[in-house]
């Protein structure tokens, strides 16, 4: 059996949204920017979506969904490099 594929934000959106709600997912170039890159440097890049899962089961899923067709998934917290809290969840396809 093969892995399911997504191509698109507006699939990407409609898959995450079921997962955690379609107000918790972001894939809006514009929206995106500030997910590009943390306060490390040399690291960046554009995520396809942003996520925001609830709790450990919306994770799990999201997890789940991404390994099933094999897009990279990217945590992150506040953008800082120094993570006070835990780190939010930002699905992100290194490829287009």
């Amino acid at each position: 059996m093969t892995a399911p594929t997504v191509t698109g934000a507006r699939a990407i959106a409609a898959d995450l949204g079921r997962i955690v709600g379609a107000s918790h997912v972001e894939v809006g170039p514009a929206t995106l920017v500030p997910y590009q890159t943390g306060a490390t440097f040399g690291f960046s890049g554009v995520p396809s979506a942003m996520v925001r899962p609830g709790n450990a089961d919306e994770v799990s899923r999201v997890l789940r969904w991404a390994k099933e067709r094999r897009i990279p998934v990217v945590p992150r917290g506040a953008g800082t490099s120094w993570p006070p809290r835990p780190p939010r969840l930002a699905a992100a396809s290194c490829s287009p």
